[in-house]
């Protein structure tokens, strides 16, 4: 082909190279969806196996009972939105600072 465009005008010419940049985006984005297809596969497959080390843990240990080097801690998942009640429990605080006010905060 590369010899033949040799004898193409100008516009036959910028009419390839439309031709030439569309099938390019085609073949692109035939790509994005296989790799993103691909990755939803790898997930699927990670979130499985994860299932499954998970499924083999609990059936190893009674459920809530996990043993550390700092003695028995009840199991719980890691949540970053998590506070526990008595770190947000002023009541008992207030006479530790008496001139501090007391602000509401709100966790949205």
């Amino acid at each position: 082909m590369g010899e033949a465009i040799g004898s193409l005008n100008i516009k036959e010419l910028k009419n390839l190279e439309g031709r030439l940049e569309k099938a390019i985006g085609r073949v692109r984005s035939k790509k994005e969806i296989e790799l993103q297809n691909d990755n939803m596969y790898l997930r699927a497959k990670v979130a499985q196996a994860e299932r499954e080390a998970g499924s083999a843990t609990h059936q190893q240990q009674p459920p809530g009972l996990m043993q550390n080097e700092y003695g028995s801690i009840p199991a719980q998942s890691y949540n970053p939105n998590f506070f526990p009640v008595n770190l947000m429990d002023t009541s008992n605080h207030h006479h530790e600072y008496p001139g501090a006010d007391q602000t509401v905060l709100q966790l949205a």
